[in-house]
């Protein structure tokens, strides 16, 4: 989720246990067979956020290790609802920060991008308290930046210089909101435009 030396920005023990079980268990996926260790990676996660399970929410330590190891190991937001979804039934209506926990992991699934292997358009996300930003591997094409635009009910900033990326602004889960709407833009731009030079370079064969 986060590099070691960018973990002292983490708000919340909580959170900072739940960056260390997500290493533990993508280092366990890639030594299981199966399809789950060619996943994309995920983006990297930096964030001011406080995001953790409150002791008075899940007062159960060995509990509360079981339930972020379960969301570390979510790779899809089928999962993640679900997850939420039993969280509610158990415990009760989620307080703000496992919104933010739950949240913030889903964005990073989402971040991975459409496809099952290879390297996704999205490098690193950046969550503060009123402004997110995607940074990306590469620049995003013409047909791209319109798809993306296209997308969104809201405004958004392109930058470019020694990183190329996107950045937008909201309060709360406002802003988690629209990140989401925005990475889910961005995959659908990077599909387009791959289905785009599919057809242009069968039509070149013919």
């Amino acid at each position: 989720l986060l590099g070691p030396e960018q973990s002292g920005h983490i708000m919340g023990l909580g959170f900072d246990l739940y960056v260390k079980l997500l290493e533990e268990a993508v280092a366990e996926l890639k030594n299981e067979k199966g399809d789950v260790g060619a996943l994309r990676p995920e983006p990297r996660l930096l964030t001011d956020w406080s995001a953790y399970l409150p002791d008075d929410y899940v007062p159960d330590e060995h509990e509360k290790l079981a339930l972020y190891r379960r969301l570390a190991e979510a790779k899809d937001e089928a999962s993640i609802d679900d997850f939420t979804l039993e969280l509610m039934d158990r415990f009760g209506q989620l307080p703000p920060a496992a919104v933010a926990l739950v949240e913030l992991r889903r964005v990073r699934v989402i971040g991975r991008g459409g496809k099952d292997s290879g390297v996704g358009l999205v490098d690193s996300l950046k969550v503060f308290q009123n402004v997110a930003e995607a940074t990306l591997h590469r620049p995003l094409k013409p047909l791209e930046i319109q798809t993306v635009v296209a997308g969104l009910q809201f405004q958004v900033e392109f930058f470019s210089g020694r990183e190329f990326g996107i950045r937008l602004r909201g309060e709360g889960l406002l802003l988690l909101n629209r990140l989401r709407e925005m990475l889910r833009a961005v995959a659908l731009a990077e599909m387009a435009a791959e289905q785009l030079a599919a057809k242009m370079a069968e039509r070149g064969k013919k």
